[in-house]
């Protein structure tokens, strides 16, 4: 029985004796451990589909007057907040920030990337609908929408709901026709 034992200890010794065994006993061996603590926050998804395409509109139909193109149309985007539990931070209002493309220096709700063919004071706008239903005002890149009652309380889990459009703002220089498109991002943050 020893005789066994004996034989599988073996080689493990001559490994060690081969790789250096009796320096890693003499010096130590060190492990470094590492953690990153993170906040706790809320996972956000779309309820509706990742692109909404509207329909075609003529320049011509655009007239001089700034504001919400009808022909258009409006489209709804559901955001939902879900897991918030512990997304509380001291003197801190959880929130979902909103982010995108503005080219227009003169009118920071009009999202439009830069790739988008068509030219000029066009873009889409973006709106929270309020508890009654009704939109809000129109949202500006680094906009906050709050996900909590009050400062210092986890963000609640919900459904955001929003209302994006097409913009025109006869400032931002003459329409062009061509495929316009805007990026528009949310992420969990805190003001």
């Amino acid at each position: 029985m020893m005789r066994g034992l004996f034989f599988r200890c073996l080689p493990l010794a001559a490994v060690l004796l081969a790789t250096g065994g009796e320096q890693v006993r003499a010096a130590g061996l060190p492990l470094t451990l590492t953690l990153v603590m993170e906040q706790s926050t809320c996972d956000l998804s779309l309820k509706t589909p990742a692109t909404l395409t509207f329909p075609g509109v003529g320049v011509a139909m655009l007239g001089p007057q700034a504001g919400h193109v009808t022909y258009a149309g409006e489209k709804n985007v559901t955001l939902n907040l879900a897991n918030c539990a512990g997304s509380a931070r001291d003197g801190a209002m959880p929130a979902v920030q909103i982010s995108g493309n503005n080219p227009l220096s003169g009118n920071s709700t009009l999202f439009r990337d830069y790739t988008s063919a068509a030219e000029g004071g066009v873009g889409f706008g973006l709106r929270q609908v309020l508890a009654g239903g009704q939109p809000g005002a129109y949202l500006a890149s680094g906009s906050y929408v709050d996900a909590a009652t009050a400062t210092g309380l986890d963000a609640q889990d919900q459904d955001m709901h929003f209302l994006v459009d097409m913009l025109y703002d006869p400032a931002g220089g003459q329409v062009t026709s061509g495929m316009l498109q805007a990026n528009i991002r949310f992420q969990f943050a805190y003001h």
